[in-house]
């Protein structure tokens, strides 16, 4: 029986929507709060079935103590860390622990517009707590450690995320990937990845920039393909078919829209 790998993964998304939506049909909007809770366990749930056994994935806190002081990260929402490492301080799935075992940082919404309330640049400039954690933000910034920001929902439309002067704000050494649910991809990349920025977009090679991508169905599959490959300590080579299955001869890049330049 032949397989059908480009089904495999949009399946991926169709299941966390699934899970999502029980609460919402049994609630609907009177518990928000709670929902957004649900709606973080959920995303955990889907994730943890796919981490290999050094991993694991809590909400968290990152400390650090060095010459110029102490510092802690206030909460995010989703932290992937190497279990391997002695953590700080740990109850059930509260954990505290050092930058140095920090593999993904999430961070996830419920809806993103482009206003100010649940907008894109408020959540983004959350993760500037992360300014003091500086082999954090290295790693981060060479796509070592995944920085994700997941939404459930968007009002954001492909329209608004080809108007450049949006995105002046946005900064590389906090955030690397953002899916706008199951429709719209960003990736950052650097000129020696060999890959290319929207032509028309005016996004020098030569700096950082993020691709978008619209790849309905795919997003959040393409995620989490994304995720494992880049927290994977080995080279996943045989697992590439299964993670990257965009039905185009170009893959994602036949699916891009726009460019927006990033600053380090």
């Amino acid at each position: 029986m032949p397989q059908n790998l480009p089904e495999f993964q949009k399946s991926i998304g169709k299941e966390l929507l699934t899970i999502k939506d029980r609460v919402r049909n049994l609630i609907g909007n009177a518990h928000r709060g709670e929902e957004g809770r649900y709606k973080e366990s959920v995303l955990k749930k889907v994730i943890r079935e796919y981490l290999p056994n050094n991993l694991n994935i809590w909400t968290w806190f990152i400390v650090l103590k060095n010459e110029r002081g102490s510092y802690i990260s206030t909460q995010i929402d989703i932290l992937i860390y190497d279990n391997t490492y002695p953590t700080i301080f740990r109850d059930e799935d509260f954990v505290i622990i050092t930058q140095d075992m920090v593999k993904a940082i999430i961070e996830v919404k419920s809806k993103t517009n482009f206003s100010e309330n649940n907008g894109l640049k408020t959540i983004i400039n959350k993760f500037e707590r992360l300014e003091s954690f500086e082999i954090l933000k290295n790693e981060i910034r060479n796509n070592n450690i995944f920085s994700w920001i997941f939404s459930y929902e968007t009002t954001i439309t492909e329209s608004q995320l080809t108007e450049s002067n949006r995105y002046t704000w946005i900064k590389l050494k906090y955030v690397n990937h953002i899916s706008l649910w199951n429709n719209f991809f960003f990736k950052s990349w650097r000129s020696n990845w060999d890959i290319h920025p929207q032509a028309n977009s005016g996004v020098n090679w030569d700096s950082p920039f993020f691709n978008i991508y619209k790849i309905e169905d795919y997003s959040f599959g393409y995620f989490l393909s994304n995720l494992l490959h880049i927290i994977s300590w080995k080279k996943l080579n045989e697992r590439s078919p299964f993670s990257f299955t965009i039905p185009d001869p170009y893959g994602k890049e036949g699916y891009k829209i726009w460019s927006i330049q990033i600053s380090n």
